[in-house]
């Protein structure tokens, strides 16, 4: 029976329905991020941030050059582009901001086409809202690395899930080509990631090859040759730009004792495995009461995790109370990405090992999972052919004996096992990657910035368990599909509650009034917002610098603080490096800086009332006056 041909009128007036269904989720993305972090990307200026990124970016502008002309503890990526940006429109500090705001943007949507090619477009904004509701920690518009290099962390999965489909050495090369430019923005986090994209890889090729273990790891390592080469291109600007001006030599030295000395000073361990108490003591406690509801009461398992739900945003909302659950929570945080990598590993081996005596895998309901209803609801253009990708989940009838790309002698129980679970392997192995970035910081500043492709990992897994979860609930319940959304909604609201509560609430008062909403008196800082001391505090340090010292003349400022004021104020820094207790600088170079002071070098010195070094206090007073103060930091001009 041939179904009606539909009419000319009503297939044209269903073509802008299906495009506009096709796009919203990408213009949910779009919106959801111009007004989150529209919000807040001129909003605060952490001023020792600003001397230790911003400052070193107009230095490169003015012609200096990293590593030879001063200290900088990363790769240049990130002075470069905001060299690139200040030259073209303005040497500003919303300048600045404007410019991560479009990477920022940029990265949600990326986000978003990841997790689209694995779970689907609608499924897709679970990790979107993930990282919008951890939207930065304390200082959101951070002018760190990472704020811009997660951008191609992302694109370089992309890439290689694209190469896991197909086998396009292309897109390998590209991948590589992006954790590249990672390590130009930073170079510790792009070599991470260039293992991991390699243990990736050869996960893969391990798997899909039947040959002897050598062979295979051979066809592994030809791959990985194709992937390194893709990120050597990517720092072939940098090798020419420093050995062009004579600072190679210069950045080798100064990462190598850089990299023990940061290790060694800035260590900053996960929070303790005590404050986990309270999480995990309530976790247990709600996983033993729904298990008991399903046996004894299932029709009140919905209310159940309502009332769960409930309980958990009172505990997590009300300022002023229920500090040691807030304090677990977000410690909890902190370890999420160390318990998913754990039990994700353990279960590919468990797993891995049946396959391997032949067992067939015991998910074959998979392919009715979520992930498939999802798509369903999508364009029919929109679904790919299923055997012409490797999807997280395949659907039914899905050829396992051949696929493009991928070995044709393949049995069909290593294919399968690898269709099944190979995506979110990759997804985990960046994911980790990124989250190594918190050693030897592991503060919630870095924690918060490094978790994008983890929210991805925890979206692609949950696609998985779907199927899982159903199966299990349809012994108890009548309606394990609607059990099933309840029960993953709840799980979804708790953990953007928590970082709701931690990255969103302290940047308001108990009026629910920014705390940043006084613009900042000074021509570089126009159009920023901070709190008002601090507003009045940098125009009042700001005035002070001016009136004593020509835009020519030279500032150096011991302490943090101060040196925010290298860029603020318009002034240069006549040392190599941002402030005395930088690390990675010999004892030639503070003796430079002591010289320096005895010989008057630097118009002004920024000296902050609690600095207790004899020497230093000494060597100023000897030969500067005391002009004036703001907040605890005492402007000395040079004695006539």
């Amino acid at each position: 029976m041939m179904l009606a041909k539909p009419s000319r009128e009503k297939s044209t007036e269903a073509a802008p329905q299906s495009s506009l269904t096709r796009w919203l989720p990408l213009l949910i993305t779009l919106l959801a991020g111009a007004l989150g972090y529209g919000l807040f990307y001129n909003r605060s200026a952490w001023l020792s941030v600003i001397g230790y990124s911003v400052s070193p970016a107009e230095r490169v502008l003015q012609g200096e050059v990293p590593y030879r002309d001063f200290l900088y503890n990363y790769t240049p990526g990130i002075l470069w582009l905001n060299a690139f940006f200040m030259r073209i429109f303005g040497t500003t500090l919303l300048t600045i901001n404007l410019g991560l705001l479009v990477f920022k943007l940029a990265t949600l949507v990326v986000l978003y086409q990841a997790a689209k090619r694995l779970i689907g477009a609608w499924a897709a904004l679970v990790p979107v809202a993930l990282s919008l509701s951890w939207i930065g920690y304390k200082y959101i518009f951070g002018i760190f690395p990472t704020q811009y290099a997660m951008l191609f962390v992302l694109l370089g999965l992309i890439f290689m899930l694209r190469f896991n489909e197909d086998e396009g050495l292309r897109f390998l090369l590209l991948s590589g080509l992006c954790i590249g430019i990672v390590f130009l923005f930073k170079y510790n986090v792009g070599i991470l990631l260039g293992g991991c994209g390699t243990l990736a890889l050869v996960t893969r090729e391990l798997t899909l090859n039947e040959k002897k273990i050598l062979q295979s790891a051979l066809a592994a390592s030809k791959k990985a040759c194709i992937y390194w080469l893709g990120f050597a291109l990517a720092l072939l600007p940098l090798v020419i730009y420093l050995t062009r001006h004579q600072a190679l030599r210069a950045m080798l030295d100064h990462f190598l004792h850089h990299a023990s000395a940061y290790g060694h000073e800035r260590a900053v361990p996960l929070p303790s495995l005590k404050l986990l108490a309270p999480t995990v003591a309530g976790l247990v406690v709600v996983v033993t009461g729904a298990w008991l509801l399903l046996r004894r009461a299932p029709k009140f398992f919905s209310t159940y995790l309502v009332i769960i739900f409930l309980l958990a945003a009172i505990a997590l909302v009300i300022p002023q109370r229920a500090f040691i659950i807030k304090n677990s929570a977000m410690a909890f945080m902190a370890y999420l990405p160390i318990f998913l990598f754990i039990g994700i590993t353990l279960a590919w081996f468990w797993q891995w090992k049946k396959t391997l005596r032949g067992e067939p895998p015991n998910d074959e309901s998979a392919s009715q999972n979520s992930v498939a209803d999802d798509r369903t609801s999508e364009p029919e253009s929109e679904i790919k052919a299923p055997s012409a990708r490797l999807s997280v989940c395949p659907s039914p009838g899905l050829p396992v004996s051949r696929s493009p790309g991928l070995p044709h002698s393949l049995t069909p129980l290593r294919l399968h096992w690898w269709q099944q679970h190979g995506a979110l392997i990759i997804v985990a192995w960046f994911a980790l990657g990124a989250y190594m970035e918190l050693y030897p910081r592991a503060d919630y500043y870095h924690l918060v910035r490094a978790l994008p492709p983890t929210f991805l990992l925890i979206a692609v897994l949950g696609a998985q368990l779907l199927s899982w979860l159903r199966e299990r609930l349809a012994k108890y319940v009548a309606a394990p599909h609607s059990a099933v959304k309840w029960s993953g909604g709840v799980a979804l609201a708790l953990l953007m509650l928590v970082g709701l509560v931690n990255t969103w609430q302290p940047n308001f008062d108990s009026h629910f009034r920014l705390l940043d909403r006084t613009p900042l008196a000074i021509e570089r800082g126009q159009g920023i917002l901070v709190p008002p001391k601090q507003a009045e505090f940098i125009k009042e340090l700001t005035a002070l610098i001016i009136a004593n010292s020509a835009p020519d003349e030279t500032v150096f400022s011991f302490g943090q603080r101060g040196t925010g004021f290298y860029f603020l104020a318009g002034r240069r820094n006549p040392t190599k490096f941002v402030w005395w207790r930088n690390v990675g600088i010999g004892r030639e170079d503070r003796e430079a800086v002591m010289q320096m002071i005895n010989q008057q070098g630097a118009k002004l010195i920024l000296l902050q009332d609690s600095l207790k070094d004899a020497r230093v206090r000494e060597a100023v007073n000897a030969n500067y006056t005391r002009v004036g103060a703001a907040s605890g930091l005492g402007v000395y001009a040079r004695n006539p």
